[in-house]
């Protein structure tokens, strides 16, 4: 018969293990999601504000990164920026990362970056909110801020 410290003992040294494969499964999944989310907001930043009509913003809109509702605002929004400051000429710095939940239970991961852009009419800073939502980062939000939209 197994006696009751054994049982405790190997009952601990289990939920010890388990408790490491998911924490070890979390620290390599925010690496994976916080490559991904850095590569994806970049890549769709920079061909967005390269193009002044709207019509070609909606078509580099991937419908895996942007819902039907978000893409017409979205598309809106940075069109309305491009005419006010132009397009854009460079990316000076990108800063941010993702936030990845450890436990996969405690809620979905996001992510959030700021841009200092140089755009034809001088400088401005954008952010940008991303949610991983069926195996996908959408992009959450837009903002923008710099003295050329204090107008």
């Amino acid at each position: 018969m197994i006696s009751r410290k054994t049982l405790l003992i190997s009952t601990l040294v289990f939920a010890l293990i388990a408790l490491s494969i998911i924490l070890g499964r979390g620290i390599i999944r925010k690496a994976q999601l916080d490559s991904s989310s850095q590569v994806l907001v970049l890549d769709t930043i920079e061909a967005l504000l390269k193009v002044r009509e709207r019509q070609a913003m909606l078509l580099l809109m991937n419908d895996d990164n942007f819902d039907a509702q978000s893409k017409e605002s979205s598309a809106t929004r940075l069109t309305n920026l491009t005419r006010a400051v132009g397009v854009l000429k460079t990316i000076n710095s990108v800063t941010g990362s993702s936030d990845v939940p450890l436990l996969p239970f405690s809620g979905p991961p996001t992510a959030s970056y700021q841009f200092d852009l140089s755009m034809l009419a001088g400088p401005i800073s954008l952010t940008a909110n991303l949610i991983w939502i069926n195996g996908n980062w959408h992009f959450a939000s837009f903002s923008f801020s710099g003295d050329l939209l204090r107008n």
